[in-house]
C-alpha cells in the first residue's frame, strides 16, 4: 500500500505543475482538472492508486502505477474506483476520454479496505448502463451486477 500511497500522492503534486513550462502553477491550483478542491483530489488521487493496486492483485495482474489515458492502470485494465459501494463503473463515450476497447475494472472502498465488482469493456457500456447527461460529464453508469467476473 505504501507504493500505491506514494503514486497517489504524485499524481496530485504532478497536477500542481504545468507541464508545458515545468514550473509550479502561479498563483497555485486551488482546485484540479475535474474541479475538486486539492485536498480532496490527494485523497482520491491516493485512493484510486490503492484500489489500482488491489484490483491488480486480486487477478494476480501488475500495476503499474502510471498515470494517464494511454496506460492500463492494471495490465489490461483500466481501474475506476469509488469509496461509495452504492456507485456504479462510470464510462465515458469515446473521444470524451475513454477508449471503447479498453476493459473497466471497478473497485469500491477505502483506506485499504477495497471490494472488486467486476470488469466490463467500453463498447458494452450501451447494453450493460444507462446513459446519463444529468451530471457534470456525460457518461455511462453500469450497476455492479451487471460486470463480469470471469477475467481474461
Amino acid at each position: 500500500m505504501l507504493g500505491a500511497a506514494i503514486g497517489g500522492c504524485y499524481r496530485t503534486i504532478r497536477s500542481l505543475w504545468d507541464q508545458k513550462t515545468g514550473q509550479l502553477f502561479d498563483p497555485p491550483r486551488k482546485r484540479n482538472v475535474y474541479g475538486l478542491e486539492m485536498g480532496a483530489a490527494w485523497t482520491r488521487d491516493v485512493e484510486s492508486s490503492a484500489a489500482e493496486m488491489a484490483f491488480g492483485q486480486a487477478i494476480g495482474a501488475y500495476w503499474s502505477g502510471q498515470q494517464g489515458q494511454s496506460f492500463m492502470d492494471v495490465t489490461g485494465y483500466q481501474v475506476r474506483h469509488s469509496i461509495e459501494e452504492s456507485n456504479c463503473l462510470i464510462i465515458h463515450d469515446e473521444g470524451e476520454g475513454d477508449n471503447w476497447e479498453h476493459k473497466f475494472g471497478f473497485v469500491t472502498g477505502e483506506v485499504g479496505i477495497y471490494k472488486i465488482w467486476g470488469w466490463c469493456y467500453g463498447k458494452n457500456a450501451p447494453e450493460l448502463g444507462r446513459y446519463r447527461d444529468d451530471v457534470r460529464y456525460p457518461a455511462w453508469f453500469i450497476p455492479k451486477d451487471k460486470l463480469y467476473w470471469d477475467w481474461e
